[in-house]
């Protein structure tokens, strides 16, 4: 396997998580949408450590409200150690419904082989 596909598939990762993310930061997802993609998500390790932070926090905060994760988030990850968090990028609408949401955290849950990148996790 070379680089590049190995590459590609993380990034596809990475990319999935931020989509995940950004319906939850957003408040795109209610009720138990949201409940089975936090479930989902509860024992799945983010690849990137501010990926796995905002997950955390969103997880502790308990609301769908987009504007108290707005103000919250960047209070609980400074609080964590992590003042400098860029949050635009997680405050955009995903531009898909709950479904598609909730099948992109199914093939996270399920791991990288749904990437094709299973040798990428390490």
């Amino acid at each position: 396997m070379t680089a590049e596909p190995k590459h590609a598939g993380h990034e596809e990762v990475l990319n999935t998580e931020r989509t995940v993310l950004r319906a939850l930061c957003t408040g795109a997802l209610r009720g138990s949408t949201r409940r089975q993609v936090l479930r989902l998500l509860e024992v799945y390790s983010f690849r990137d450590v501010i990926h796995q932070l905002i997950f955390d926090a969103v997880r502790e905060i308990k609301t769908s409200q987009a504007g108290f994760l707005r103000q919250e988030l960047p209070a609980r990850l400074t609080q964590k150690g992590f003042p400098e968090v860029d949050f635009d990028q997680f405050l955009e609408a995903p531009g898909l419904g709950g479904s598609r949401i909730l099948e992109l955290a199914a093939r996270l849950r399920a791991g990288l082989e749904a990437y094709g990148a299973a040798d990428d996790r390490q």
